[in-house]
């Protein structure tokens, strides 16, 4: 699920029904999906009972540290993939 998928899934709802484990890849720098928000998505995935990994990239780009910058993840991601 993308982050900005969150409303159209239920909101705080739709995160509780999640049970597949869950990779969450951000940027402390986002403006667009702050930290903090980043923060309550992932505690409300695990109030449903989902693990949740969050992997933080930085790079000074904000929203753009996801594209720009995602190779700084990429282990995380393969390993995250691997299981």
């Amino acid at each position: 699920m993308k982050a900005n998928q969150v409303f159209a899934a239920g909101g705080d709802v739709g995160l509780n029904r999640i049970r597949a484990p869950v990779l969450i890849i951000s940027a402390d720098d986002d403006i667009l999906f702050h930290p903090a928000a980043i923060q309550r998505t992932a505690d409300e995935i695990r109030k449903g009972g989902a693990s949740v990994e969050q992997v933080k990239i930085g790079g000074g780009r904000g929203h753009l540290n996801g594209i720009a910058n995602v190779q700084e993840a990429g282990e995380s991601i393969r390993k995250f993939l691997a299981r």
